[in-house]
């Protein structure tokens, strides 16, 4: 390897420093061996909120929560740092005006030798996944509780509850198109007054449409400014809708909504409802597998019923048909013959009926 030349050298060191002072999505500074801050780029200022003229000088335990302080959580993390070479840490830090965020830190021990001349410290603020991480997780928890109720009678009814709860809306509700251009309420959920189960309106023109559309989730964060076009969005500021879609069919359209005056949904709400749809819509489909192997099932159990029938009944009404006519011939009252003949005609009718019955059963009207 060609060792640089001074020149080169003190270039490539201002280029690093005017590398390090552009990044802006991570903080980057240098503490000493007792963990006074010495270095400060653009991006821990953006992070922390402190000018370097306000943070350098000053101890990087403010960084950290009161109880950590307390606990004695910086040394301790700057003396794994010395001993491992690099420490790894997820948790709360504090900007300069009391806020915290969740922070995935990396410290680096940084020697000349054999001594250590103190530490480098990159901070990425993980609030916004460490959220998304969270309902995910709230996500599977709810779709594996959805499955365990998967014999409810009103599946829909349960989809549209889990999740308004999961995006913390005020207003859910499951639609899909019905006859004459017409988008019709199949469940609904909130805790204010919505759509009621079964109302219909025009399609044209409603978050149901522009879903299907598309195919697409959709998240419109401004209602206010969205002319009034007959939808269900009386009184909501913000609405996010993801199709149901199970295999190549759309089965309907999930809309969660919040009301003026609440929190607003974020980007990444979109994904979460994305994938709490395409979770909602293969539990439908189950539930519509397992309605076909009911079916199925009770057909074959009528199958079974019809051959029972042929085999045993049928038989033992005919032979018993075939003993009262031989019967008949040794008979010399007129009264008797008659009645054995009306018996015999009885149980002739008996059979064809049952064999009627035999006929429809697998073919006709489910009820299960």
């Amino acid at each position: 390897m060609t060792a640089a030349a001074p020149a080169d050298v003190a270039g490539s060191e201002e280029l690093l420093g005017l590398f390090v002072d552009a990044v802006a999505e991570y903080a980057i500074f240098l503490v000493d061996a007792d963990g006074t801050v010495s270095a400060w780029n653009t991006g821990a200022d953006r992070l922390h909120g402190y000018h370097d003229d306000q943070i350098i000088g000053r101890h990087f335990s403010v960084f950290y929560p009161a109880e950590d302080v307390a606990a004695g959580r910086p040394a301790r993390d700057l003396a794994v740092a010395a001993r491992d070479g690099v420490y790894n840490d997820d948790g709360w830090r504090v900007r300069a005006d009391g806020t915290r965020f969740w922070a995935h830190v990396v410290i680096t021990a940084l020697f000349d030798g054999d001594r250590l001349r103190g530490f480098a410290e990159v901070t990425r603020d993980d609030t916004a996944a460490r959220a998304v991480r969270a309902r995910v997780e709230t996500l599977t928890e709810i779709t594996n509780g959805l499955l365990a109720e998967h014999e409810s009678s009103d599946t829909l009814a349960s989809i549209a509850a889990h999740a308004r709860l999961l995006l913390g809306a005020d207003q859910a509700w499951i639609s899909s198109p019905a006859e004459h251009g017409k988008v019709r309420i199949r469940a609904a959920d909130g805790c204010l007054a919505g759509p009621e189960v079964g109302a219909e309106l025009p399609l044209t023109g409603t978050v149901t449409a522009q879903v299907l559309a598309g195919d697409q989730p959709i998240l419109i964060d401004d209602l206010a400014s969205r002319s009034p076009d007959g939808d269900f969005l009386t009184g909501m500021a913000a609405v996010l809708a993801a199709p149901l879609v199970a295999g190549p069919t759309t089965i309907g359209v999930l809309v969660v909504a919040v009301s003026a005056g609440g929190p607003r949904f974020r980007p990444e709400d979109l994904e979460i409802l994305r994938e709490f749809a395409a979770r909602a819509a293969l539990l439908l489909e189950y539930e519509r597998a397992q309605q076909t192997l009911r079916e199925r099932d009770l057909i074959g159990e009528r199958e079974r019923i019809a051959t029972d029938l042929h085999a045993d009944v049928i038989r033992e009404l005919s032979w018993t048909g075939m003993t009262l006519q031989t019967a008949d011939g040794f008979v010399t009252s007129p009264q008797a013959h008659e009645r054995i003949e009306e018996a015999v005609e009885r149980l002739d009718a008996t059979i064809r009926r049952i064999r009627q019955v035999i006929f429809e059963l697998p073919t006709g009207q489910l009820s299960g």
